[in-house]
């Protein structure tokens, strides 16, 4: 009896802990200084030709358009729910113009000095068919954000058929800038939803590029050196979809949930991983497990 008891009482120690810990992992903190989803309805000026998108954070500026619209089809969705979160997703962004010269979404949203930030991790989901494009940046110059030309500061995450990320650092001071290139060698044009982060650490100088949870390219720089905005007056914007165009297909380029993080976050805490569901149903037989072993010894005590 007593080594029956005290296996149940094992067993509902490590059920609580497990689901403490589950837990824990579902409700990661992440320090979020920026969420742009593109959810049904969120269109705040729909009488106004393109998107003007909401900022989840409040106080920093939306997402604006004139050539985008929020769609919320069932494959403009990479999934029901937002991973980590288990909130519902009901839209995306995509341009609704196809034609040389004009294409692609081409949103931007306005300078916010909370983005300022020495450490960042920045997190989307894409589906594209595009040759060229560029996905997310953040730049003074909105037309530096695609994949063609140079960038003199800030990042830009770009080219479908050989996933990359530009991004520039100085020391704390500002000065001795230079820039690192992570190239992934994958493309990712293939018409599939893919999540795509970037992170940097300013402590140890490390960068990731991350492609579906796994990082495909890294570079492990000098300690104690900051993301570099521009110069000290400079004041970049955050630019999206440059040449990722729109079709009826809904294929040659759709973004969601553009997130930014003042932190370099762990594998974790990224929108990726773990699925809501499976978190769910993790944290449900941990509980039955628990209950059912705490009522066999409540039983045997009987």
């Amino acid at each position: 009896m007593t080594c029956s008891r005290t296996h149940s009482t094992r067993m509902i120690r490590i059920g609580l802990l497990a689901a403490a810990f589950m837990g824990s992992v579902l409700c990661a903190p992440a320090a979020t200084i920026s969420w742009w989803r593109f959810e049904d309805g969120e269109d705040t000026n729909p009488s106004v030709s393109g998107m003007t998108n909401p900022n989840e954070v409040a106080g920093q500026p939306s997402m604006v358009s004139s050539n985008a619209v929020i769609v919320t089809d069932a494959p403009s969705l990479f999934a029901p729910y937002i991973p980590q979160f288990g909130i519902p997703n009901t839209g995306s962004v995509r341009s609704y113009i196809n034609g040389a010269g004009t294409d692609g979404i081409f949103g931007s949203a306005a300078y916010s000095s909370v983005l300022d930030v020495n450490t960042i991790t920045v997190e989307f989901w894409v589906r594209t068919t595009e040759f060229e494009a560029g996905f997310v940046a953040r730049t003074t110059n909105a037309a530096q954000s695609g994949e063609t030309g140079s960038i003199d500061n800030g990042f830009r995450i770009v080219e479908p058929e050989n996933l990359r990320v530009d991004y520039w650092v100085s020391n704390n001071s500002g000065s001795n800038t230079t820039q690192v290139t992570l190239t992934s060698g994958i493309a990712i044009n293939d018409g599939q939803w893919h999540y795509i982060a970037f992170r940097y650490n300013a402590t140890n100088g490390l960068g990731e590029l991350i492609l579906d949870g796994a990082v495909v390219a890294s570079n492990d720089g000098t300690n104690n050196r900051r993301m570099y905005w521009g110069d000290e007056d400079a004041e970049p914007g955050v630019h999206v979809g440059y040449r990722l165009d729109g079709n009826p297909n809904n294929t040659t380029g759709t973004l969601d949930e553009i997130r930014f993080s003042d932190t370099f976050l762990n594998n974790n805490q990224l929108l990726v991983v773990p699925e809501p569901s499976t978190v769910a149903a993790g944290l449900l037989l941990v509980a039955l497990a628990a209950w059912d072993a705490r009522r066999r010894l409540l039983r045997r005590r009987a």
